[in-house]
C-alpha cells in the first residue's frame, strides 16, 4: 500500500516537472499554420494555403530578412499579412493580418468585429475588451502567446497573432 502511494506521489511530481516544458513547446497557429520556423520556411507553409507575396505598404519601414507582406484568405476573407521574424534567426513571432474595409456603416464594421470575437471567444476563451466609442479591442492572453483582435486607425479589423517562445526569443536577440 505504501509502495503504491510513493509511487502515485512520484508519477505526479513526474508529470509536475514535464508538463510545462511540454506546453512551452507548442506555438500559435495563424490558418492552421504554427508561428515556428523561419520566415521563409513559414512564407512557404502560407504559399501551400494559396497566400501570395505582396507589396509592401511600408517600404521605409521593412526589411526583406525580418518581414514578408502576404495577401491570401483569413476566415473565407481576403486579407494583408504583414510577417514578423527575429533579427538573428529570422524566426517568425507575429503575424498580423488585415482585413479589407467595410463598405457600409460604422455597425456593419462593429458587427463584423463582435462575429469575430466571438469566434475568438470560442477558440480562446474570455478576452480582455476595450470597446467604446473610439476604440474597440479585445487582447486573448495564453501559454502559447496572445492574438489582438481591434479596429484599427483605417478602420479596418486587423488581428494580431504573437507566438509567446518566439517573442522571448525576439527579446533575447535584440540585445
Amino acid at each position: 500500500m505504501k509502495a503504491k502511494h510513493i509511487c502515485n506521489i512520484l508519477i505526479i511530481n513526474i508529470y509536475c516537472l514535464i508538463s510545462p516544458t511540454v506546453v512551452a513547446q507548442e506555438h500559435v497557429a495563424f490558418n492552421h499554420t504554427l508561428l515556428k520556423g523561419t520566415l521563409v520556411d513559414f512564407c512557404q507553409e502560407l504559399q501551400q494555403q494559396g497566400f501570395q507575396y505582396a507589396e509592401t505598404r511600408y517600404p521605409e519601414k521593412s526589411d526583406p530578412k525580418t518581414m514578408a507582406f502576404m495577401n491570401g484568405y483569413f476566415n473565407e476573407e481576403p486579407c494583408y499579412l504583414m510577417i514578423f521574424a527575429t533579427k538573428q534567426t529570422f524566426t517568425v513571432w507575429k503575424v498580423y493580418a488585415v482585413l479589407p474595409k467595410i463598405n457600409g456603416s460604422q455597425r456593419d464594421l462593429e458587427r463584423e468585429y463582435q462575429h469575430l470575437k466571438a469566434m475568438f471567444s470560442q477558440l480562446y476563451g474570455c478576452g480582455y475588451a476595450c470597446e467604446d466609442s473610439s476604440n474597440c479591442m479585445t487582447y486573448w492572453r495564453f501559454l502559447k502567446g496572445s492574438v489582438l483582435l481591434e479596429i484599427n486607425r483605417e478602420g479596418r479589423i486587423a488581428i494580431s497573432f504573437e507566438d509567446g517562445l518566439n517573442t522571448v526569443l525576439k527579446r533575447q536577440e535584440m540585445n
